[in-house]
């Protein structure tokens, strides 16, 4: 699953340096056709961003497991 989520990874990467290209810029059809693609994946690869993000937190912000209850 995550090998996949880096490829859309790169696939995104791959589509903002085309946006910025111009000979992608020049082509109207070109560029609809990049943008269009770019907007598709653009929520996926945030989300994946912000789940890494999270991951290399420090201990402290990722979710500890239930106590379970001392009987005392």
């Amino acid at each position: 699953m995550f090998e996949r989520l880096d490829q859309i990874e790169l696939r995104y990467e791959e589509l903002n340096r085309a946006l910025s290209s111009p000979d992608i810029t020049n082509d109207s059809a070109k560029f609809q056709k990049t943008a269009k693609a770019h907007a598709e994946i653009a929520p996926i690869v945030e989300k994946y961003r912000e789940y890494k993000d999270l991951t290399r937190a420090s201990p402290r912000a990722r979710p500890c497991s239930p106590k379970k209850p001392t009987r005392q």
